[in-house]
């Protein structure tokens, strides 16, 4: 029996098809690493973030400015983003 030392040969498929199920592997412990950030045991403080930052929002409301970032909100309705 004769021992080989040559590598076998991978092709090109089987390469790329690796690398995308790595990339779609990352991407989805990526994404349960974020949502268990979100909701999971420290859930608590991400509320008080968000709550503190809704509080320093509303300090720098004015009547005038209602106006503007009611129309800057528009650019994204249906209406507009269709055209």
């Amino acid at each position: 029996m004769k021992w080989s030392l040559k590598a076998p040969r991978v092709s090109w498929d089987t390469i790329r098809n690796w690398f995308f199920a790595g990339v779609a592997f990352f991407l989805l412990g990526s994404f349960a690493i974020f949502t268990r950030n979100v909701f999971g045991d420290d859930a608590d403080e991400w509320s008080v973030i968000d709550r503190e930052i809704m509080l320093q929002v509303a300090e720098l409301r004015r009547p005038w400015l209602n106006g503007a970032i009611t129309d800057i909100t528009a650019l994204a309705s249906i209406a507009v983003l269709s055209m």
